[in-house]
């Protein structure tokens, strides 16, 4: 961190990049933000910002534990 900076800037991730897997790509930022905001409603933890691929794959896992009788 420099003399004349928060701090805030050098830390925050890339816009437009999945806290997961890392992909950069335009539009990663909204959809993210839209999907964060729906999982942290319905009470499931804080998935950050997401791709559209790691996303699918955690609701894919979540349909399917319950499809196959796992967690609820």
């Amino acid at each position: 961190m420099t003399a004349d900076s928060c701090g805030y800037c050098e830390t925050k991730p890339a816009k437009d990049t999945c806290s997961k897997c890392g992909k950069t790509q335009g539009g990663i930022d909204w959809f993210g933000a839209a999907f964060r905001k729906l999982r942290l409603r319905k009470g499931h933890p804080d998935p950050g910002i997401l791709c559209g691929s790691c996303a699918g794959a955690i609701t894919g896992k979540e349909i399917g534990e319950k499809v196959l009788g796992g967690k609820d």
